[in-house]
């Protein structure tokens, strides 16, 4: 995508980048994780990443290729000791909002940084129980930790179980018992 010609984090992704997401694109439904791990950079593709590696354990068997579509909103790897400053978010953002549009995707969940770096936000916890609807687009957008919590803080991580199977469900039945916020 031309979005991502010239941009630093790309010029030094030698490997893999632009990974795509898994799972069922026309779902209608995203889990957005921060950005690509390791695992999904050394193998080229985020069906080996460790933090799905870990949402595969939590939710229903099937559930993550059937109801989601799982992607990173950092689409290269970023552990490469640069920055991601607001023009390469910027430009990562335009990526994302490309899927989004084309794919009609209206239940977002963004997890850890994805949700500080799209929304703005510093801490996550005031948000956990909230829906944010965007007025103009309809979507619907869901906070949560990232799964890579598992390995900082056990108690967060039980956070990101429970609000993880409570989205799911939520878009499974359709039936959001969220506190509502409109933008």
């Amino acid at each position: 995508m031309s979005v991502c010609n010239d941009c630093a984090l790309r010029l030094f992704n030698s490997r893999g980048h632009n990974l795509g997401g898994i799972g069922n694109i026309w779902s209608g439904n995203a889990l957005v994780l921060p950005n690509v791990d390791k695992s999904a950079y050394k193998k080229q593709d985020m069906s080996f990443s460790s933090q799905v590696e870990l949402i595969k354990q939590i939710l229903p068997t099937g559930g993550l290729e059937q109801n989601l579509y799982t992607l990173p909103l950092i689409r290269c790897n970023e552990h490469f000791d640069i920055e991601i400053t607001q023009r390469i978010l910027l430009r990562c953002l335009t990526y994302f909002n490309n899927d989004v549009d084309t794919h009609q995707i209206k239940n977002i969940m963004l997890c850890g940084d994805a949700a500080r770096r799209m929304l703005n936000i510093d801490d996550l916890k005031p948000y956990l129980n909230t829906v944010i609807c965007d007025r103009k687009t309809r979507r619907r957008y869901f906070i949560n930790y990232s799964p890579l919590v598992k390995f900082t803080n056990d108690d967060n991580f039980e956070v990101f179980k429970s609000h993880l199977v409570k989205y799911y469900n939520s878009i499974v039945t359709k039936i959001y018992d969220y506190e509502i916020m409109i933008i």
